[in-house]
């Protein structure tokens, strides 16, 4: 048979576990370990974005669920977070009949797999948490307000409320949003009943008691774990995707900038490939904190210089971008490192720096200075291996005294040092 590698085509098929039957969808090639997707409030088979879906596909076996009393799923819908992970639980190991999965998440869905993974640590390899927050973490109750308000809006513009809960409402923000709203439509069969508004205020007040809840221990996480949102998070605050990436050690995180709850939606191009590459590389041996990161954005070709050295204050952290890598250091310490045409490799050496500017920095660093030379696809790696910090820092190269041009917005990762008390903005 043809492998089904495209989410508009993947079938329909139901399983029935102790009486409740749960609706789900599987694509890609057959493997023993899948990669399960863990859908987001009031979404059903429908709402995964299928270039997300369609890139880990091409090489891993997806499947994608609806959760009991939702969309063709049957059953009633679970009160807590905890009962939904026990629900996915059954659905996995019961109905699915596997006991080991790579798990990919998504907002609600995120708590639900924090929940998962705490009670079965064994059952998850590898683990994705994008757009999504810790059990009690700070202003996760508010999500009703937000929520509500943003659904108001959206019927007074005739818009999908999607588009105000996952984008920012800026120009960049609106196409996304609409983009991302249209790539949702273009399976045209088997589609998947909506969530009744029963069923949707249930799963919010299940949000609601898992943000007033005691913290879980995240500690007893040590799979690979990548942790993913954008800088302008409503729903979920962005700072709780940090919160997350400072309580599991050992995790990436990626920080979108000018974006918000969708923020990988709205970069999905630049997303799905780490996305894939995540779910495609084998589990580490070592501690997964000894396992250099990897992005695909980073700092553009340049016409003037075969080197590259980029100098990055962040509160007491400096990094050094070199070539096709960036190294982290605790100040005052500095790396240099050249890179030539001719080789890969890099070795020490002493080049000219032209100034750089910051026109944005999120979420944490002050300052950042000096850049010259090439790099398309930066390799990023944390030298301590100790919890790296992550943040997306918008470079601009100063070619004149008046002259500057936006080269590029690219991942750099830091160590945790002292965190600076306010966001700097754009």
């Amino acid at each position: 048979d043809s492998i089904i590698t495209s989410y508009a085509h993947a079938p329909a098929k139901t399983v029935t576990v102790g009486g409740d039957t749960f609706a789900y969808r599987e694509l890609g090639p057959k493997e023993d370990i899948p990669v399960v997707f863990f859908v987001h409030l009031a979404a059903t088979l429908d709402n995964w974005d299928p270039r997300i879906i369609d890139a880990i596909a091409k090489t891993r076996h997806i499947i994608t669920f609806d959760q009991l009393g939702v969309g063709a799923s049957t059953g009633r819908v679970p009160e807590t977070i905890e009962e939904a992970a026990d629900d996915a639980y059954r659905f996995i190991t019961k109905g699915l009949g596997v006991n080991r999965i790579d798990l990919f998440s998504f907002s609600m869905g995120g708590m639900i797999a924090q929940d998962l993974v705490v009670k079965h640590p064994e059952l998850v390899r590898k683990l994705v948490l994008t757009g999504t927050g810790p059990r009690g973490g700070k202003d996760m109750d508010k999500v009703v307000g937000t929520t509500y308000w943003d659904i108001f809006r959206s019927v007074i513009t005739r818009s999908d409320p999607k588009e105000f809960l996952f984008f920012n409402r800026d120009a960049a923000g609106k196409k996304a949003g609409k983009a991302f709203v249209e790539r949702l439509r273009e399976r045209t069969v088997d589609r998947d009943e909506a969530i009744s508004n029963k069923a949707f205020s249930t799963q919010l007040k299940a949000i609601v008691k898992f943000g007033r809840s005691a913290p879980s221990d995240l500690s007893v996480i040590t799979s690979p774990t990548l942790i993913a949102n954008g800088d302008n998070d409503r729903m979920v605050p962005s700072v709780l995707s940090e919160d997350l990436h400072r309580r599991i050690a050992g995790s990436e995180l990626i920080i979108y900038p000018n974006s918000g709850h969708g923020g990988i939606f709205q970069y999905w191009e630049k997303f799905a490939p780490v996305a894939a590459r995540s779910s495609t590389t084998p589990a580490p041996d070592a501690p997964y904190h000894s396992v250099p990161p990897r992005y695909p954005t980073g700092l553009p070709d340049s016409t003037t210089s075969t080197c590259a050295r980029t100098t990055a204050r962040m509160s007491s952290t400096v990094v050094s971008a070199v070539g096709s890598e960036a190294i982290a250091t605790r100040a005052p310490e500095e790396i240099t490192r050249a890179r030539t045409p001719a080789s890969t490799s890099l070795r020490p050496a002493r080049v000219a720096m032209s100034s750089v500017s910051v026109r944005s920095v999120s979420p944490t660093t002050r300052s950042a200075s000096a850049w010259c030379g090439s790099a398309a696809s930066p390799k990023i790696i944390s030298r301590r291996y100790v919890r790296p910090l992550s943040i997306c820092v918008r470079l601009q190269a100063t070619t004149g005294a008046s002259s500057a041009r936006t080269l590029s917005t690219a991942p750099v990762v830091a160590s945790a040092a002292r965190r600076p008390s306010s966001r700097a903005r754009a």
